[in-house]
């Protein structure tokens, strides 16, 4: 057998809290679907803080908070190990990616800090996912408009003769004529992208998707961040991106920095959207209390 991963970045503590964390050591959420090979691996350690404040004058008790932790991929990411710095819960959502439940009492206008360390590692040659999941990916959506004349008309002058030549052609579109403006949190769809010809990293996600669907080429939408190295994630750090299905497996593509199925390991997932769905269940992280604020540091 070999040795057990390395605890991570020893002595997180947690401010406010009094509680200790536990690692807790996974195996992906698809390991019968996608047996272990024999392939060296590409692996990150990171390290990154939720500040959690009870905005309200009257005190939380054992208030349910849900935060998603690096997923587990068809693109060969797989979630190794976690920590956080308060007892916690592992589940899963309805498509199988993991989920963190903490349970948090929180006096009035108190704050909480919970550190979290993670162990995430990339298959140099990931294993494919099933067709079938990918044809799970080929319809309109909300932000995901496939019967917008402009789109199709765009979309048709990027078709090529292969569905690799056409993935290309619609990245490379998509990368030298929309302009990039600042991050917004409020999605403005593929549409208002190719009717304005400008958007952030989320407007140029939806449009290459969008494209991408119309000529029949599953896509699907990614959230997470970039990280090229060992590192402390903050909210700047936070990212958008799509992934592509063809030859028989899903392929990066981050149209806003200009990466098409390159530098695999330094894109790390913790939502993928899923396909067909009339509502998102959530991003990043998720309360019921409305005087319960989240913000990553």
């Amino acid at each position: 057998m070999k040795k057990q991963l390395l605890i991570l970045l020893l002595g997180m503590v947690v401010i406010g809290a009094g509680a200790t964390g536990a690692w807790l050591y996974l195996t992906s959420a698809r390991q019968d679907e996608h047996p272990a090979v024999s392939l060296p691996a590409v692996t990150r350690r990171i390290a990154y803080e939720l500040e959690v404040t009870n905005t309200g004058g009257s005190p939380i008790q054992e208030e349910r908070l849900m935060v998603r932790a690096p997923a587990s991929t068809g693109r060969g990411q797989t979630c190794t190990a976690i920590q956080a710095g308060l007892p916690y819960e592992l589940s899963r959502d309805e498509a199988g990616y993991q989920v963190l439940l903490f349970d948090l009492s929180i006096p009035p206008y108190g704050v909480k800090i919970i550190p979290f360390e993670a162990e995430v590692s990339w298959r140099p040659t990931p294993e494919p996912e099933g067709g079938a999941t990918a044809t799970d990916y080929t319809h309109a959506e909300k932000y995901i408009e496939l019967n917008h004349p402009a789109l199709q008309a765009q979309a048709a002058s990027l078709r090529r003769e292969t569905t690799a030549a056409t993935v290309t052609a619609t990245f490379s579109w998509v990368s030298t004529q929309i302009d990039k403006t600042s991050y917004s949190h409020t999605p403005r769809g593929a549409a208002y992208a190719m009717r304005k010809k400008r958007g952030d990293c989320t407007e140029f996600m939806h449009l290459f998707i969008s494209l991408c669907r119309i000529n029949g080429i599953p896509a699907r939408a990614v959230s997470g961040y970039v990280a090229p190295r060992d590192m402390r994630l903050t909210a700047n750090d936070f990212h958008e991106w799509a992934e592509v299905y063809y030859d028989g497996r899903w392929h990066l593509a981050d149209p806003y920095y200009g990466v098409l199925d390159t530098d695999e390991a330094s894109y790390l997932s913790f939502f993928v959207q899923p396909g067909n769905a009339d509502t998102i269940p959530f991003y990043r992280w998720h309360s019921d209390a409305p005087v319960l604020r989240v913000r990553m540091l």
